[in-house]
């Protein structure tokens, strides 16, 4: 079990940034192919169309590639038990492809939390495996970027828009981002086409008679300029002015979430770059999360964790004293231990 340093962490070192839904370095290669294969037919699929269904085509060419692959995995390693029963011939057709990439990731997780990991938390856990060459099994190898290339492509296929425009009561049913601007949640477009009729009476009132309300494509319900009454919005201006935070806190999580077994964050601070981390770590996120990435780095920014304290939270974590992290950080005790009960639990790496 040693041989599996981290299971999936290993794999996102080998990955620089998210690049659609190419396979990974080391994954297997009938599944690779069956990627490959997948993304050159499915230009006319999609999960809205009836004649041409991206589920459909994702289970006859994955579902027997992943299939073949359970076959020939080892009968005594210890995630055979979980890959038999995860089935991609109908299981995207079942759950969705939001359903398959988190059960994919569920499984990654499994296989991640199988390491025993020491306690306390120390810098060691998170800074010696980069500086470490060990070798990793190549069962292990094969597997983790397998998985990885799966979340990719279940995300890539869950986001991907018909050629053509399709309209869902009188609104563009393609038009918007997927992401508001300002944080994780879905634009107000997209929320309007999944709410009830019932629920669109009360939250969106019928702008001066029109059929539908005016609705915005990038921001969602909370966060857009204008409210329907017509007054602006507070929190669009609060949001607006914390833009530059949220999209420095956003690019540091994504550059980290690529590559989770060493400091990728690119602070400027190696203490920091411990931070997201271990941030990453905790929460086993990949790049194709992008809406928890953008909710984690709007999180960060209203809870107005900044630098210092990401910096005062690991040296807490890897065992310094109150005084000297406050020596460190040129402050007082006092502003140290402030700062640390400021901070939500989440953030807290010592919790």
């Amino acid at each position: 079990m040693d041989v599996l340093v981290d299971f999936v962490n290993a794999a996102l070192n080998r990955k620089e940034r998210h690049q659609g839904a190419s396979p990974w370095e080391s994954c297997d290669p009938g599944i690779a192919a069956a990627i490959r294969k997948l993304t050159r037919l499915w230009a006319p699929f999609s999960t809205r169309s009836r004649r041409y269904p991206l589920y459909r085509l994702f289970g006859e060419i994955v579902g027997p590639a992943w299939a073949t692959y359970v076959a020939a995995f080892p009968k005594r390693h210890f995630m055979r038990a979980e890959l038999v029963r995860l089935d991609l011939r109908e299981g995207a057709r079942v759950l969705g492809f939001d359903g398959v990439r988190d059960r994919i990731r569920s499984i990654a997780k499994t296989a991640s939390d199988a390491r025993p990991r020491k306690s306390p938390i120390t810098l060691s856990d998170w800074t010696v495996r980069a500086r470490r060459n060990r070798p990793t099994a190549t069962v292990d190898n094969v597997l983790s970027d397998t998985l990885a290339s799966l979340i990719d492509l279940a995300a890539g296929c869950a986001r991907k828009r018909p050629r053509t425009t399709t309209t869902v009561d009188s609104v563009n049913a393609l038009r918007g981002e997927e992401h508001c601007r300002f944080c994780g949640n879905e634009p107000e477009v997209k929320s309007y086409l999944s709410a009830s009729p019932a629920l669109r009476e009360v939250t969106w009132p019928h702008d001066h008679g029109n059929l539908v309300p005016s609705l915005s494509g990038r921001y969602c319900i909370d966060h857009r300029p204008r409210n329907h009454d017509g007054r602006w919005n507070p929190e669009y201006k609060r949001a607006l002015r914390a833009a530059k935070e949220l999209d420095l806190e956003s690019q540091r999580l994504a550059r980290q979430s690529a590559s989770t077994s060493m400091r990728a964050s690119r602070s400027g601070n190696v203490v920091v770059d411990d931070f997201y981390l271990a941030l990453i770590q905790r929460r086993l996120l990949f790049p194709s999360d992008q809406g928890e990435l953008r909710d984690l780095a709007a999180r960060l920014v209203r809870n107005k964790v900044s630098d210092i304290k990401k910096f005062m939270v690991v040296l807490k974590a890897a065992g310094y004293k109150q005084r000297e992290i406050a020596a460190r950080c040129g402050i007082s005790a006092q502003a140290v231990s402030k700062a640390l009960k400021s901070l939500p639990a989440e953030y807290r790496l010592d919790a």
